[in-house]
């Protein structure tokens, strides 16, 4: 997965990887030990598993893109973003 160690990566990722759709898309992440953009509502918790939200409608509910939400790490997404060696 791909590591979001700062802002600007996060920024980057948000802005190459955010989508105009009406069904709610999130993509796996792995973030890093110092940095955290959870989203509002929702808590950084050891061992949770992160997704980067993409899209800005969550069943009529608008959200920021490029913030985090927590979850088991069993949960099933159809996304992740990977992170390739150059």
């Amino acid at each position: 997965m791909a590591v979001i160690s700062g802002k600007a990566a996060n920024e980057a990722l948000r802005l190459s990887f955010s989508v105009s759709s009406s069904t709610f898309e999130e993509a796996w992440i792995a973030p890093s030990s110092g940095y955290t953009n959870v989203a509002s509502g929702y808590s950084a918790s050891s061992g949770s598993c992160y997704s980067m939200v993409l899209s800005a409608s969550d069943i009529g509910v608008y959200t920021q893109r490029g913030v985090w939400r927590p979850y088991t790490c069993s949960a099933v997404k159809n996304y992740g973003i990977c992170e390739k060696a150059v």
